[in-house]
């Protein structure tokens, strides 16, 4: 076995879990991977082998220590330094209502519902009202925003400090 010792889990990545497998979305690359709950135990332990450890890089599921700064350098070379205008907030996935066309509910375990972390989304708020010199707005997204009202409230706080 090999362990792979500098990397992390990459933060730009969404996951859910079935009754047998664990899904992951890399939204950067369109990328959907599948891997059953024991290989899955292993990837996370970062005690995988070396062909599984290369096809976790390739695929940006695992990257080195530094990869965030180096990501967004990277852009910033590439297009200059871009003016934000609008930020997604994703507050939580948990919902309270029952709409038919819903993907999220027919797919996902009820009691594993996420909610984000405050003190994370402020930093992404300041982060973008520094790099925003045009009028920026935020839309709340996610199952039902509102679920998550601490968030909501704390993210208009910011803002109306920051006007």
């Amino acid at each position: 076995m090999w362990y792979w010792s500098k990397s992390s889990l990459t933060p730009y990545i969404y996951s859910f879990e079935t009754l047998d497998n664990i899904y992951l979305y890399l939204p950067y690359k369109q990328t959907l991977a599948s891997f059953s709950k024991e290989e899955w135990a292993r990837i996370k332990s970062l005690n995988v082998e070396p062909s599984i450890a290369k096809a976790l890089r390739e695929k940006k599921i695992y990257v080195e220590q530094g990869y965030s700064e180096n990501f967004i350098e990277f852009y910033k070379k590439q297009i200059g330094s871009p003016s934000l205008r609008i930020v997604y907030i994703i507050s939580t996935d948990a919902c309270n209502f029952n709409c038919r066309y819903c993907f999220i509910e027919n797919n996902f375990n009820t009691q594993n519902r996420s909610t984000a972390k405050v003190d994370e989304v402020i930093k992404w708020v300041d982060y973008a009202f520094l790099n925003s010199n045009d009028e920026l707005r935020f839309i709340f997204y996610g199952g039902e925003p509102l679920l998550n009202k601490e968030l909501v409230r704390q993210v208009q706080r910011q803002g109306l400090d920051k006007v």
